[in-house]
C-alpha cells in the first residue's frame, strides 16, 4: 500500500468521524432550536409586560433605600433586580426557596399596615417566567421582599475585616 494510499485511508476514516460528530451536534441543535421555538411561542402567548404594585414595609423599605443607595440604582430596578436574584439563588446556587424564606424572616408582615411604602413596578415576560418558574408567580410581592433582604444582607452588612479577607481569598 502507498503511503498516498494510507493517508488517503486515514482521511476517510477522519472524514467519516467528522460527519458523525456533526450529525450527533446536529441533532442537539435541532433539539435545541426546538426547545426556543417552543419558549418563544408560549411568551408570545403572554402578556409582555405585566404591572404590579409591589407593598413593601417600612422596615425593608430601608433597606431598599440603603441598597439604591450603595449600587446607584433606581428604587423600581433594584426591585426588579431583587427579583432577579432570588431566581439565581435558587437556580443557580440551589438554594432551597423555604430555607431562604425561614431564614429571611416572614415575608408576608401586617399587610394592612399603615406603615409601608407602595411602588409600581412594571416587570417584562422573562422576569414573569423566571418568578414563575420558581413556584413564585403568585407572590411576586414576597419575592420581591425576599431578593430586597437578601441583597442587603450580602451588600450591605459590613462584617468583621478579618472575616472579610479569608472570604476575598
Amino acid at each position: 500500500m502507498s503511503s498516498k494510499e494510507t493517508k488517503s485511508g486515514v482521511n476517510q476514516d477522519l472524514s467519516d468521524k467528522k460527519l458523525i460528530n456533526i450529525k450527533n451536534n446536529s441533532k442537539k441543535v435541532d433539539a435545541a432550536i426546538k426547545k426556543g421555538i417552543q419558549l418563544n411561542e408560549e411568551l408570545e402567548n403572554e402578556d409582555q409586560i405585566k404591572e404590579f404594585t409591589i407593598k413593601i414595609l417600612n422596615t425593608d423599605n430601608q433597606k431598599l433605600m440603603e441598597l439604591t443607595s450603595a449600587i446607584r440604582m433606581s428604587r423600581a430596578a433594584m426591585i426588579e433586580y431583587s427579583i432577579e436574584y432570588v431566581y439565581y439563588c435558587i437556580n443557580r446556587l440551589k438554594l432551597n426557596l423555604d430555607e431562604i424564606i425561614q431564614k429571611m424572616g416572614g415575608l408576608g408582615g401586617n399587610s394592612n399596615s399603615d406603615s409601608s411604602v407602595l411602588y409600581n413596578l412594571k416587570l417584562d415576560i422573562v422576569t414573569l417566567h423566571k418568578i414563575k418558574k420558581i413556584g413564585m408567580e403568585e407572590r411576586v410581592n414576597d419575592c420581591a421582599i425576599l431578593g430586597i433582604r437578601l441583597l442587603y444582607q450580602n451588600n450591605c452588612i459590613v462584617r468583621d475585616l478579618e472575616k472579610t479577607s479569608e472570604i476575598s481569598q
